[in-house]
């Protein structure tokens, strides 16, 4: 008990002792890590300040002694920082309890941002500074090595940390249809050429944040089509608005026109570029797949179509009328055989572009021929036009004579052919019901049409002494009997044309009494001529013998008869 008071009373002169010395006198006699062994530190430190006794022993030394946070309560960090590298405080405080006490920045101050980061997540230090402020300590591809450029996008907008480092850099750490979940696609071709982004993400994943004419504003459209097939981007915007970045020519080096007409009517199409420049690109036949041939007329002629596809592959797309409204008959006929276009419209239907004349100088009428009947020509042309194309026999070979003859006098064709031509194909007696028999012997002797019909029929188209004065009675004689022309015609008429004797030649004496009296014969020929054709007792069976003694004397009669005469005298 006594020694107890003994101590306390020891202690409490110590105490007052203290008091009176300082505690830094008391340092010049004893270390301070031997004081801190009979007294903790925060009480010595109300003694003496933390930065005092940091003089006297090294700040790490003191932390053994008691917690970081607890000397922070007595000497800001930023004094502690100047006796200890913040790394070696960071080894007994976490950083987010050193942040407590001092803003983010005034720790960088102190040590690199990298070195804090290997003691606290990134993500954790952006809830004590924004991220630009982290920004101005270490470059933006130092941060994404601690965390994600997502992580980081949670923090900053994109288009501030683009400030900072190039977009391309960006890409490497985070794909380009992540980033553009955070920024528009335009605002980040503000910051890069479009080309570039492409280079990082397919260009119909970009027209998946942007519309195709945004991007054409950025870049060339041949430019995107090295990175797309044009097919592929005309899903994403019409082709005619593609047109108005590009000329129709140069988008045909990156697709076929028959691909592009799947997405535009060809007739769109040739508003921006000339049918004749299309047709370098595709055959005319293919084009016509997609558009009337009536409609590609209205953007080019006809005979420009004509240099690129033969006429009758033009006529398998439009009727031929329909051609002949662009272009002259003439003009298609120098392209193609005139018979070749009969096979696609008739003749009266060509008939209606060109006169006859004129398609009788690209084909020959025997072939026209072949396609309308004669009749039907012949209501659109003389017949005597058309002879100048064809010989008559030719034409008679299409229509019966009796019917050219409706369309052209007799005596017209007959200065086309000679008359036996035409009676091949009609009998004389039918072509003289059109002609006088006096006409048609002009254009052949009348022997030669005895050949077409018996001399009987030609008496009832003309009278014999008509006929007699084209030819001899003799020749007319060889055709007919004479006891017939004589029906026709009386004795002493053809006694007018040919001596009696040559026609007793044809036809016996006394058949020719028949038809005249015998003193009218002896007007003719002497009597003794006539007896030697028949006897003179025929003769007086016709006429008396006195009337034949004033034709002849009595002793020129033959002798018999004479004597019997004379005796009976």
């Amino acid at each position: 008990m006594g020694g107890r008071r003994e101590e306390e009373g020891d202690r409490d002169g110590l105490e007052k002792k203290e008091k009176k010395s300082p505690l830094d006198t008391l340092l010049t006699f004893s270390p301070l890590d031997t004081l801190l062994t009979f007294s903790p530190l925060d009480t010595l430190l109300t003694f003496s300040p933390l930065d005092t006794l940091l003089t006297f022993s090294p700040l790490d030394t003191l932390l053994t002694f008691s917690p970081l946070d607890t000397l922070l309560t007595f000497s800001p960090l930023d004094t502690l920082l100047t006796f200890s590298p913040l790394d070696t405080l960071l080894t007994f405080s976490p950083l987010d309890t050193l942040l407590t006490f001092s803003p983010l920045d005034t720790l960088l101050t102190f040590s690199p941002l990298d070195t804090l980061l290997t003691f606290s997540p990134l993500d954790t230090l952006l809830t004590f500074s924004p991220l630009d402020t982290l920004l101005t300590f270490s470059p933006l591809d130092t941060l994404l090595t601690f965390s994600p450029l997502d992580t980081l996008l949670t923090f900053s907008p994109l288009d501030t940390l683009l400030t900072f480092s190039p977009l391309d850099t960006l890409l490497t750490f985070s794909p380009l249809d992540t980033l553009l979940t955070f920024s528009p696609l335009d605002t980040l071709l503000t910051f890069s050429p479009l080309d570039t982004l492409l280079t990082f993400s397919p260009l119909d994943t970009l027209l998946t944040f942007s519309p195709l004419d945004t991007l054409l504003t950025f870049s060339p459209l041949d430019t995107l089509l090295t990175f797309s097939p044009l097919d592929t981007l005309l899903t994403f915007s019409p082709l005619d608005t593609l047109l108005t970045f590009s000329p129709l020519d140069t988008l045909l080096t990156f697709s076929p026109l028959d691909t592009l007409l799947t997405f535009s009517p060809l007739d769109t199409l040739l508003t921006f570029s000339p049918l004749d420049t299309l047709l370098t690109f595709s055959p005319l036949d293919t084009l016509l797949t997609f558009s009337p041939l009536d409609t590609l007329l209205t953007f080019s002629p006809l005979d420009t179509l004509l240099t690129f596809s033969p006429l009758d592959t033009l006529l398998t797309f439009s009727p031929l009328d329909t051609l002949l409204t662009f272009s002259p008959l003439d003009t298609l006929l120098t392209l193609s055989l005139l018979d070749t276009l009969l096979t696609f419209s008739p003749l009266d239907t060509l008939l209606t572009f060109s006169p006859l004349v004129t398609l009788l100088t690209f084909s020959p009428l025997v072939t026209l021929l072949t396609f309308s009947p004669l009749v039907t020509l012949l209501t659109l042309s003389l017949l005597d036009t058309l002879l100048t194309f064809s010989p008559l026999d030719t034409l008679l070979t299409f229509s019966p004579l009796d019917t050219l003859l409706t369309f052209s006098p007799l005596d017209t064709l007959l200065t086309f052919s000679p008359l036996d031509t035409l009676l091949t194909f009609s009998p004389l007696d039918t072509l003289l019901t059109l002609s006088l028999l006096d006409t048609l012997l002009t254009f052949s002797p009348l022997d030669t049409l005895l050949t077409f019909s018996p001399l009987d029929t030609l008496l009832t188209f003309s009278p014999l002494d008509t006929l007699l004065t084209l030819s001899l009675l003799d020749t007319l004689l060889t055709f007919s009997p004479l006891d017939t022309l004589l029906t026709f015609s009386p004795l002493d008429t053809l006694l007018t044309f040919s001596p009696l004797d040559t026609l007793l030649t044809f036809s016996p004496l006394d058949t020719l009494l028949t038809f005249s009296p015998l003193d009218t014969l002896l007007t003719f020929s002497p009597l003794d001529t006539l007896l030697t054709f028949s006897p003179l007792d025929t003769l007086l069976t016709f006429s008396p013998l006195d009337t034949l003694l004033t034709f002849s004397p009595l002793d020129n009669l033959p002798t018999p008869l004479v004597k019997q005469t004379k005796g009976a005298l």
